[in-house]
């Protein structure tokens, strides 16, 4: 005996297609986005990211006490006591940051304050305006 597909199943003259499940007539597609919410893509890139490397931010009102360590760059713009490790990476300490913590990086490179021992395996960039008080060891 040969079975009958859904769309084989004769419906009366003028009668409304109906979904099978629900017994309801099917959900008209939507024929443009209006109404849905745009997202700017922009708004979600790391500011200086490149396509395989990432930069996290740490906020200037949030603190952090204890380690940080990670496989990304990092920006820190609040306030860290304890200590960043991050390898090969590089750490952007901000204007308004301030560690109190040792640092160990691929790249470190400094706005604001830093009281701790750093150790940048590539290089370290103290700018105006900013201090670091402890040891600094680099390649």
């Amino acid at each position: 005996m040969w079975g009958y597909k859904k769309s084989h199943i004769p419906q009366a003259a003028g009668a409304e297609p109906k979904n099978w499940q629900t017994n309801q007539p099917p959900k008209p597609a939507r024929a443009s986005w209006e109404g849905t919410t745009k997202m700017n893509k922009d708004t979600m890139r790391p500011t200086e990211a490149t396509a395989d490397r990432t930069t996290a931010r740490l906020g200037s009102s949030l603190r952090v006490k204890g380690e940080i360590s990670g496989n990304e760059d990092l920006h820190i713009d609040g306030t860290v006591e304890g200590l960043v490790h991050l390898d090969d990476r590089k750490l952007t300490v901000g204007a308004t940051a301030k560690l109190t913590a040792d640092v160990i990086a691929g790249e470190v490179i400094v706005y604001g304050s830093v009281k701790g021992n750093v150790r940048g395996k590539g290089k370290i960039e103290i700018k105006n305006d900013s201090s670091v008080n402890g040891d600094l060891t680099t390649a």
